[in-house]
């Protein structure tokens, strides 16, 4: 019945003209409009560096407009996505403009010395220099440790005076006894990130601007770090949920290109894995499948829900499980655009059964991009967040399409033994080729790489990845239930 009832809608969409199938579809899935606005907003104040002014006029104009004029479906459309577009215009404007005792307002040429007290707001991560030097017979000797901190405080000729923004530090030297959390003295090298020299090259001080982030801190050695506090930082339970993960996943003290390539697939962690491998995936387009993604959070709340299902709960029960799953999932993983999109989708989907309610898939991807683009505006530069999204937006409106084309010419062997691997493979190879279709033009434009193959080497590797990560799932969940 359910397949009659889909060929009668589709019939009738056939028949329906498409700016009322348009119309229909922005009131079924009332977050596009926003996140369409949202972003135009951000795009034209990131390039055209507008005055604020110009949005208030836009957005005055906008309101009056509405309340003057005959009000329409048609015009609460447009005067939504002006309003959002006033927003995100806005909120970059907000997020560019540092506060008066900001640490990038410090006024040098190309670089100068100052005494700073901070806080860490990142784990230190330690980057063994060896490992990547690979041109050349000659290696660097020391590692170096590199880590976020904000900054509360900066000596002048008066003395210490309140400052604020964020700085990346870059220490010399293996520091093992700063977390995050700590607060520190020290005395370091400002500077400005080095913008791209030559076309492709990547553009540090751009990605950096990104996150919010405009000077670097060059700190001789550890010694030169004084720890003021040690305080419990609320990053400090998100560590320890880290650790825990990968202890449950496999032994710490085995460090080589499997448990690498393990760990990144299931935690994100990828910063052991050998530039050899990390390369071969670029090289095959299969990158992706090591970059955390919404994969891992559909599986492994869906792997909630069966288990809570099977115990004998009903919706609400799989969807407030689900949910808390989902959330120590992202508290244990990096906080990238792909996970927190995926998780933002995964939460509206659970919320809409405690409330009774059967969530879109279109709409729950237009509310994560609205929340991630309110907190960081300028996600939308970063190629993370644009292959995240656009992949799954290509899922979700080719997908189908796609799988009906492939799987046309064995409609005549639908009752035959071998048609079930065969639909399954073309329901592979359409999501493949939706993705692909999506993430192509970004991926040429970003990395300069146009790789149709691609499509036909996810499907096997899609397999054994999907395999992966359903088991390691289920092995971190029983190494929580059953540590022995």
């Amino acid at each position: 019945m359910d397949e009659i009832r889909q060929k009668i809608e589709e019939f009738q969409n056939r028949l329906t003209p498409w700016p009322v199938r348009l119309k229909q579809s922005l009131l079924s899935c009332p977050a596009i409009l926003p996140a369409i606005g949202l972003l135009i907003g951000l795009v034209l104040q990131f390039y055209f560096n507008l005055y604020p002014l110009v949005w208030a006029a836009v957005f005055i104009l906008c309101v009056v407009s509405y309340f003057l004029l005959k009000s329409s479906v048609n015009l609460v459309l447009i005067a939504v996505l002006i309003c959002f577009a006033c927003v995100g215009g806005f909120r970059l404007l907000a997020f560019n403009h540092p506060a008066a005792n900001d640490i990038r307002n410090i006024a040098f040429d190309d670089f100068t010395f100052a005494h700073i007290k901070a806080e860490v707001i990142s784990q230190p991560v330690v980057v063994k220099a060896d490992d990547r030097w690979l041109f050349s017979k000659y290696s660097q000797s020391l590692p170096y440790t590199s880590f976020y901190a904000k900054v509360y405080s900066v000596k002048t000729a008066a003395g210490w005076i309140n400052a604020s923004g964020k700085i990346k530090f870059y220490i010399s030297d293996e520091v093992n006894d700063v977390n995050c959390g700590d607060e520190f003295l020290t005395f370091c090298r400002l500077q400005k990130f080095s913008s791209a020299d030559n076309p492709g090259q990547f553009n540090t001080a751009e990605y950096m601007r990104a996150n919010g982030v405009y000077l670097s801190a060059s700190v001789k050695s550890a010694d030169a770090i004084t720890i003021l506090n040690h305080k419990k930082s609320p990053f400090s339970i998100k560590t320890k949920l880290q650790k825990l993960a990968s202890c449950a996943i496999i032994d710490d003290s085995q460090d080589d290109n499997s448990t690498s390539l393990i760990k990144a697939l299931l935690l994100g962690s990828r910063s052991k894995i050998s530039p050899q491998l990390y390369n071969a995936f670029i090289t095959t387009g299969l990158v992706h499948l090591i970059s955390l993604s919404g994969l891992n959070v559909g599986i492994l709340a869906g792997l909630v829900w069966w288990l809570v299902k099977k115990i004998g709960f009903l919706y609400a029960g799989r969807s407030i499980a689900s949910f808390a799953a989902v959330i120590i999932f992202l508290l244990v993983v990096p906080a990238n655009a792909p996970a927190l999109r995926a998780g933002i989708m995964a939460a509206v989907f659970c919320t809409g059964f405690l409330f009774d309610r059967r969530s879109n898939a279109i709409n729950s991807l237009a509310i994560s991009a609205v929340l991630l683009l309110l907190v960081r505006p300028l996600d939308f530069l970063n190629a993370g967040f644009q292959l995240s999204f656009a992949a799954t937006l290509g899922i979700l409106l080719l997908n189908k399409p796609i799988r009906n084309f492939l799987i046309f010419p064995f409609e005549p062997f639908k009752k035959t033994f071998w048609y079930p691997p065969l639909r399954i493979t073309a329901e592979a190879l359409s999501i493949g080729l939706a993705a692909w279709a999506a993430t192509a033009p970004i991926l040429a434009w970003h990395f300069y790489r146009f790789q149709p193959l691609t499509v036909f080497w996810t499907v096997p590797a899609a397999f054994l990845v999907a395999a992966i990560l359903i088991l390691g799932t289920f092995q971190i969940i029983f190494a929580f239930l059953f540590p022995t």
